[in-house]
């Protein structure tokens, strides 16, 4: 269970921040000076979410990015409609998912299956699939306007 404030036992010194928090307090400064924007959307029921947010957060770690999770539990089916939640868990780099859903999707409060580089399908993304969003990520410079717009460098 993701805790409601502070961080998590055994180490791991995540903030919960509330899905209303304003944008500007959400970009996150990579080693380059590029803004990024990582989000991590869950739903409590599916057992996934923290071992998908532990990878993330490796990930991360192991690219040299000092980022602030934005973590988001969506909690009513208008909710995961208004954000386009495909399922738990999403995540997402300057608003781009990592594993980018059809455009007939359902959202609703579900739990998410990834289909693997070997084809396999897992209820977690790769290392791969979250190691390509943040280096795609860091070679594109954020705009102003709608989360995910950016323009190459």
């Amino acid at each position: 269970m993701i805790p409601e404030k502070g961080g998590f036992e055994g180490g791991l010194s995540t903030r919960i921040m509330l899905y209303e928090r304003r944008r500007s307090e959400s970009e996150l400064r990579e080693p380059e000076g590029l803004l990024m924007r990582v989000r991590f959307l869950f739903y409590e029921d599916c057992p996934s979410h923290e071992p998908a947010l532990e990878r993330l957060r490796g990930v991360l770690a192991e690219e040299g990015i000092d980022a602030d999770v934005e973590v988001v539990e969506i909690e009513s089916e208008e909710q995961a409609r208004g954000l386009r939640f495909v399922g738990s868990p999403t995540i997402l780099v300057n608003g781009r998912d990592i594993d980018p859903p059809p455009p007939e999707s359902y959202y609703g409060l579900t739990c998410r299956a990834y289909r693997l580089e070997d084809g396999r399908i897992s209820p977690l993304p790769s290392r791969g699939m979250i190691r390509r969003a943040v280096d795609a990520a860091a070679k594109v410079e954020p705009v102003d306007g709608p989360a995910g717009s950016g323009r190459s460098t």
